[in-house]
């Protein structure tokens, strides 16, 4: 019985370790109401099971509502990326932004665009967060004066009475019947809201304008608050070249490697630093095609599926043999146990 129970108990942490996975919590804790010129944090907690390098994403909001004051991030104008690392903690990040309130209204505040990497520049996990906060005014709303309604009404009285005592001169009336309706049409023009065109994204310093790859397309396109991309190219491929163009003239950019290409991953990052000391960092893996791989491995290889996807894939059917072979040994060993114990009684019988 001990030992059908330990094979039990092994067949199951057989089964946990397969199906076990990384697992990344985020959260955005943000108070729910302000008053106008009030200071508030913005409260950002990365939990990993695993180690965490570094975590960079944008946190958009309504500048017309509140206004970014300070913190681990750089922008402004609505739209900030935050660039931030574990402090105590390998597997955790505390992020703390400071915010002031500046206008009445609720803002969303959204945390995406943006990944948790390993320290080896593995993505963790995708961010996509949101939150939202009411700014009210420090200063109780003042009644409509009764009085200030009455006296729109005056004037119109007037008119008429004018109206009614020349009945005889048309072209007088005319006149003064025409004016209010001009006067309503100037009116309705001033009040009419002017439609404006949206403007073109303003990349801030100490980020790329532009990257491309000689050699293959990015995937996702290139944006400036996007930080993680990959490229497949052949396997004749040998070395890939990157052009980046930064934002700032004073921006200045680093590779991390343009040696040789190897078969299957290699992973280059581009560092942007800007004259102010703040530094971004994009990571492109390249994945070259093994020798003599056709072009279905390569569509294959692009099927959306992330690195530990295709992990997991190849490690699950390892396990499953593995716990299939401790199994079959254990029973093997059950069976053995007992022929030997009847072996054993049997020579004590004769």
């Amino acid at each position: 019985m001990k030992l059908k129970t330990i094979a039990c108990t092994l067949a199951a942490a057989a089964l946990m370790q397969m199906t076990a996975a990384a697992d990344t919590i985020e959260t955005l804790n943000v108070p729910s109401s302000q008053i106008t010129g009030d200071t508030f944090p913005v409260q950002i907690t990365i939990n990993s099971d695993q180690n965490i390098g570094y975590m960079q994403a944008v946190l958009n909001y309504d500048d017309s509502i509140i206004e970014f004051v300070d913190g681990d991030a750089v922008g402004g104008g609505g739209a900030i990326t935050v660039n931030t690392f574990p402090m105590s903690n390998p597997d955790q990040i505390d992020c703390v932004l400071n915010f002031r309130a500046v206008g009445e209204g609720y803002s969303d505040i959204t945390l995406g665009n943006g990944y948790v990497f390993s320290p080896d520049g593995i993505v963790l996990a995708e961010l996509n967060s949101t939150a939202s906060v009411e700014v009210i005014s420090d200063q109780p709303q003042q009644p409509d004066d009764a009085e200030d309604k009455d006296t729109p009404d005056a004037p119109a009285e007037t008119v008429s009475q004018e109206t009614e005592s020349k009945p005889e001169d048309d072209s007088s009336e005319a006149a003064v019947t025409s004016a209010p309706d001009e006067s309503v049409h100037e009116s309705q023009a001033e009040t009419q809201p002017e439609t404006s065109q949206p403007e073109a994204a303003v990349v801030p310093k100490g980020y790329l304008a532009s990257l491309s790859c000689d050699a293959g397309v990015l995937d996702p396109a290139f944006s400036y608050d996007v930080f993680a991309y990959t490229v497949y190219v052949d396997s004749d491929t040998e070395n890939v070249k990157f052009n980046a163009v930064p934002s700032d003239t004073n921006d200045v950019i680093t590779y991390s490697s343009d040696g040789k290409l190897d078969h299957g991953k290699n992973v280059r990052k581009i560092t942007v630093t800007s004259d102010e000391g703040t530094e971004t960092v994009y990571t492109v893996t390249v994945f070259r095609d093994e020798e003599g791989a056709d072009s279905s491995s390569k569509s294959d290889s692009s099927d959306g599926k992330t690195e530990r996807d295709k992990f997991k894939d190849l490690l699950n059917p390892a396990l499953a043999i593995i716990l299939v072979t401790l199994v079959v040994a254990l029973f093997i060993v059950i069976m053995w146990i007992k022929s030997l114990g009847k072996n054993k009684k049997g020579k004590r019988k004769k």
